[in-house]
């Protein structure tokens, strides 16, 4: 069947629409989340597992780190989906959130792009529902056999943060401040700093603390 001109005419302009639009995001992501160094090789089936969330940090806000140790102790499951898919689930007391990536780069493991909106069940001491929103990167800073560290990135939420994971509920603190340093000289400011699944000197887990993702700023209360 023949296509008229402006049939075509209307598709180059759809192409042209969509490609300005990618082209807008793209430029967003980059302007807003900074250039980072992720790990390039390493083998993604060895992090298919699951991990304790051990350190929570915020960047992009000025003045140094305020540190807290909390006794929530979070866990992440990795999960892959095929060759280019995987799923996060993140497991707290206050439910759980599900995030989907996909690897848009072939044979770079340590750059995640997430797929739709996460699935969450978090709730907080009365019930009500805390949102969850993410649409951005996650790279792979560090992927060694004692502990993963992952930075999130979000242009549209503008919020950038990092977690620190470990197989085991505790990390040394010589290798928590190696991963801080290596994320300051990385460009990456620390803010507040969250150091979980308790230890010396932590602070019980209270009802001021309905989620560790809302305490650490990246959920809120749904409207």
């Amino acid at each position: 069947m023949a296509v008229g001109p402006w049939v075509a005419a209307c598709a180059l302009l759809c192409a042209a629409a969509a490609a300005a639009a990618a082209a807008a995001d793209s430029n967003e992501t980059r302007d807003f989340c900074p250039e980072l160094q992720w790990q390039k090789n390493f083998d993604l089936d060895e992090l298919m597992r699951m991990w304790y969330v051990v350190e929570v940090l915020e960047h992009r806000q000025p003045g140094g780190a305020a540190i807290s140790r909390i006794d929530s102790c979070p866990v992440v499951q990795l999960q892959r989906l095929g060759e280019t898919r995987l799923k996060l689930l993140w497991e707290e007391p206050a439910g759980v959130v599900e995030y989907h990536f996909r690897l848009p780069i072939a044979y770079t493991p340590g750059y995640w792009v997430a797929e739709g909106s996460p699935n969450s069940t978090l709730a907080d001491h009365h019930g009500k529902r805390i949102a969850v929103h993410f649409s951005g990167d996650v790279h792979v800073m560090k992927a060694v056999y004692s502990h993963l560290v992952l930075t999130f990135c979000s242009a549209a939420e503008e919020k950038l943060w990092t977690i620190v994971l470990s197989p085991e509920s505790s990390l040394s603190a010589v290798e928590l401040r190696g991963v801080n340093k290596m994320l300051e000289r990385r460009g990456l400011t620390l803010s507040n700093v969250r150091q979980t699944c308790g230890g010396a000197g932590s602070a019980p887990a209270s009802a001021a603390l309905a989620s560790l993702l809302l305490a650490a700023g990246v959920a809120a209360l749904a409207a």
